[in-house]
């Protein structure tokens, strides 16, 4: 089942905020922002038609998107299986130019299954209007030739500005869709905007996981029965085998449930409350205008109050943003890999790495990492490098630190800590077996490339603080066998 939202936020910075929330709150598959804020939509993850009328954002990973195509003031998505166009014609033009838009678009609906939505500005009972305008005649002229239905069920009306009421936001489809889009709804929640939300289904479509963070449930006593049953059969030496044993133990005992949050960061109880006074307000105003016997009186204090409410609720959400900022600022200086370091590096993901030759890199690495004369003179032997204690490993296990990111096993320092808890002979011999195998020969050529490295392994600085960083490391190096280079790439990487 697909979810799709759909609003007019008329630019309005907070109106586009509180439909992102809105989508969240409803797990909508696919968000449809027309006349978007256009600083809001700059993103990649925006998809925009060329005079950024129309902007979606797609909430759902595993949604089969073949392609997309973005015209003046439209924007067709083409999905496995049907296509939606998305416009926007505005009430501005003249009815020649509206029908040159109208015509690029609907030319456009040209798949079998097809779905048709916007804010086409136009008039027609069909909709839910009381009266035709030139501008629906000319919209039922093309909804007849390509044979499609209107879905709007014109029980609520689209846009309400005052005493106005409208149905302008329109959705229609070609017959092969029509049945399978169900609980077509205009919303009566609060959209900071004169346009309501539109939302409905679409069966049949799977639409996978929802965009967000996942939960991880780890049964710690699980995982270490697993470790347990494992040294009683032997001692692990082999840093291959103990990586793959403890990494299997972890993801047996690991179960994802999915994203921990409907909302966005800087959701609360405070905002959901004044959108709901927001609510409460706008339905008074509507009651109060809705009365035979008006009292005008009584409408300029409901619509005073509503006018109040909505400024209440873009205030607390700038407040609340505002405090989301500081307190994001404040993390940074504890921990610079919480959320800061990954609202940064998500807006890395759509760049295409650069294609550095051998010799480009290696150039790299020695302005990185310069080499003294000092450096060169250096001397050491295998000798010089004694085995670990299980007093050190102890220590270490105390100063590993919880929620980090894990490294390329996808197993979390939390796990290692409960192995050198439960089993700590198996990280002890894994450690020592790696400094027996690594050769002088290679110690030395480490000495003289990256020194500071050396010392730490010798001085157990590395494995008193971090053991789990010396193994994978250590790892990468004995497959490779390519000590220099692979160390400096190491020292980046640490």
């Amino acid at each position: 089942m697909m979810k799709v939202l759909q609003i007019n936020v008329g630019r309005a910075y907070a109106a586009q905020d509180m439909a992102y929330a809105t989508a969240k709150q409803r797990k909508v598959d696919i968000l449809i922002v027309l006349e978007p804020n256009k600083k809001r939509v700059k993103s990649a993850e925006w998809l925009k038609d060329t005079r950024v009328n129309v902007a979606v954002l797609f909430l759902t990973k595993n949604l089969e998107v073949i392609g997309h195509c973005a015209g003046d003031g439209h924007l067709l998505l083409r999905l496995k299986g049907f296509d939606i166009m998305c416009c926007y014609v505005s009430p501005n033009i003249g009815m020649q130019d509206y029908r040159e838009e109208v015509d690029r678009v609907m030319a456009m609906a040209n798949n079998r299954k097809t779905i048709v939505l916007g804010d086409i500005n136009a008039k027609s009972p069909q909709w839910g209007g009381h009266i035709t305008d030139k501008k629906g005649e000319y919209w039922m002229e093309w909804i007849h030739a390509k044979d499609m239905v209107v879905i709007n069920t014109g029980l609520a009306p689209t846009f309400v500005r005052r005493d106005t009421q409208s149905y302008i936001d329109v959705t229609i489809a070609t017959k092969a869709i029509t049945r399978e889009i169900v609980n077509w709804t205009v919303l009566d929640v609060e959209s900071l905007t004169d346009h309501r939300y539109i939302y409905f289904e679409v069966s049949g479509i799977k639409t996978g996981m929802t965009m967000g963070q996942t939960r991880t449930i780890v049964d710690w006593p699980n995982f270490r029965r697993k470790i347990n049953a494992v040294t009683e059969e032997g001692t692990l030496t082999d840093h291959n085998i103990c990586s793959r044993v403890i990494s299997k133990a972890y993801k047996d005992s690991t179960k994802r449930l999915g994203r921990s949050t409907n909302t966005p960061y800087w959701w609360n109880d405070t905002v959901e409350e004044k959108r709901k006074t927001c609510s409460k307000t706008r339905r008074q105003l509507t009651r109060v205008a809705r009365v035979q016997e008006r009292d005008e009186q009584k409408i300029v204090e409901a619509r005073a109050t509503y006018k109040t409410a909505k400024r209440d609720l873009v205030r607390t959400i700038r407040e609340a943003k505002r405090n989301c900022w500081k307190d994001l600022c404040l993390e940074l200086d504890d921990n610079i890999w919480g959320d800061a370091y990954r609202i940064v590096t998500k807006r890395f993901n759509s760049l295409t790495p650069y294609n550095l030759s051998m010799e480009r890199k290696k150039q790299i690495l020695k302005d990185l990492f310069p080499i003294t004369p000092d450096e060169l003179g250096m001397q050491v032997t295998k000798a010089d490098v004694t085995p670990f204690t299980l007093e050190e490993l102890e220590n270490a296990i105390t100063t590993v630190m919880p929620d980090r990111a894990p490294g390329p096993d996808k197993v979390p320092p939390e796990a290692i800590k409960e192995v050198g808890c439960c089993a700590p002979e198996i990280l002890l011999g894994v450690m020592n077996e790696l400094l027996n195998k690594v050769p002088p020969e290679a110690i030395k050529e480490v000495g003289c490339c990256a020194p500071e490295i050396l010392l730490g392994v010798m001085n157990k600085e590395v494995g008193c603080c971090a053991p789990e960083i010396l193994l994978g490391v250590m790892n990468e190096l004995l497959k490779k066998q390519e000590f220099p280079e692979n160390w400096k790439l190491a020292k980046v990487w640490l």
